[in-house]
């Protein structure tokens, strides 16, 4: 949204050259993010996903990519925090239990079923955007990792004030670091910071 450009990160570039990553067994948000402070991220065009735990980082291989580095990030809470925050900095990331009547969600308006009962861990989410449905339930459109035949095409629209879910309560949001181009009086443009 800062740049007008839309990039396809690499997860590879995590799970292959992050120090003591759990590759495909899960890891916590705030790791990577601070992966993306420090390393900064290459597109997928890059180095492509591949599906393989046991991946070495082709280090040479990336030497001459580009890298999108995470300037900052944040927790946002509330409804309205959340929407700020998607409007100003783009989608944020939301952990979730995961319940299973959510491994069979195919559409409608994802509420937790009473007594449903829920796996161990969490689980992240992409909160992309809100919506109301014509009877006024409010909702927030998610993107799920677990492919086009789950949901609608990947995507699920869950209940605003979830208590389950906590989403309400607790998303992570990342600040890109962008390189800003800057003119002085005299003309001279200058660029500052931030891809590597």
């Amino acid at each position: 949204m800062q740049t007008g450009e839309n990039v396809n990160l690499s997860p590879q570039s995590y799970l292959s050259c992050a120090n003591g990553t759990k590759n495909c067994e899960g890891g916590a948000v705030a790791s990577v993010l601070d992966y993306g402070r420090k390393e900064g991220f290459v597109a997928t065009k890059c180095l492509p996903y591949s599906g393989d735990k046991n991946a070495t980082c082709p280090a040479d291989n990336l030497a001459n990519c580009a890298r999108y580095s995470v300037d900052s990030y944040c927790v946002a809470s509330t409804a309205e925090g959340i929407k700020r925050e998607i409007l100003k900095n783009g989608p944020v990331i939301a952990i979730i239990p995961i319940f299973r009547d959510f491994l069979i969600y195919k559409d409608g308006i994802y509420h937790v079923i009473e007594g449903t009962s829920r796996f161990q861990g969490g689980h992240a989410i992409k909160i992309i955007g809100w919506g109301k449905s014509p009877e006024g339930v409010d909702y927030w459109i998610a993107e799920n990792t677990w492919g086009e035949s789950w949901g609608q095409k990947g995507y699920a629209h869950i209940a605003v004030g979830e208590k389950n879910l906590y989403i309400d309560e607790f998303v992570m949001s990342a600040t890109p670091r962008v390189a800003r181009q800057d003119t002085d009086a005299a003309g001279t443009t200058t660029t500052t910071g931030n891809l590597k």
